[in-house]
């Protein structure tokens, strides 16, 4: 069994080898738990020095709202963690879901989600049906809310179109469009194998 310096410096090596890699598969290389692995990256993201500054770290959580279960409450008390100190250490998180009631589902939880929501730096808001809006208001009830025009603009935006959070001034919906590269990656028309 590995001690747990060496098992993060290995971790380390990989990731400065393949630069993207899923959890489980870290944590079966390692053979260690899920949780253990992000702790460690947890740790790693905030001490480890490269040339002199701290890594820049984005840890990236798609379907977010996986992880927000009361009875195993490891990994949202993890991501409440980390959504108040990770850009201390130059790095930034990224929780994404598709449904926005998923996060506010459960009172017992709902400090800690609406918590992480609210730490973002940056939040954009994707078109909502009236209903989503609805718990959008309730996740925001506290602090800066969504007024009737800004509410609006999220029900009504068309495909590629978000409303951004950037500060308590800096609200504003822009569009979003993709480069000539991203676009490539998905032309079906494309001839290769």
């Amino acid at each position: 069994m590995k001690s747990t310096i060496e098992r993060r410096r290995i971790l380390l090596e990989l990731l400065s080898v393949r630069k993207r890699e899923k959890i489980e598969n870290l944590a079966n290389e390692l053979d260690v738990s899920v949780r253990t692995i992000r702790y460690d990256i947890e740790i790693l993201s905030c001490t480890y020095p490269k040339n002199g500054k701290n890594l820049r770290t984005m840890i990236v959580c798609d379907e977010a709202h996986l992880f927000i279960d009361a009875k195993f409450p490891i990994a949202l008390d993890f991501f409440f963690s980390m959504s108040k100190r990770i850009r201390k250490y130059n790095g930034s998180f990224i929780p994404a879901t598709q449904n926005i009631a998923d996060w506010n589902a459960n009172e017992e939880l709902r400090g800690k989600t609406s918590a992480i929501l609210k730490n973002s730096q940056y939040t954009f808001i994707f078109k909502l049906s009236a209903p989503d809006m609805k718990d959008v208001l309730d996740v925001y009830k506290a602090g800066d809310s969504f007024n009737e025009e800004e509410q609006r603009m999220i029900i009504s935006a068309v495909t590629g179109q978000v409303f951004f959070i950037g500060s308590s001034e800096l609200r504003t919906c822009v569009k979003i469009t993709s480069g000539e590269l991203a676009m490539s990656l998905f032309d079906e028309n494309k001839k290769g194998g």
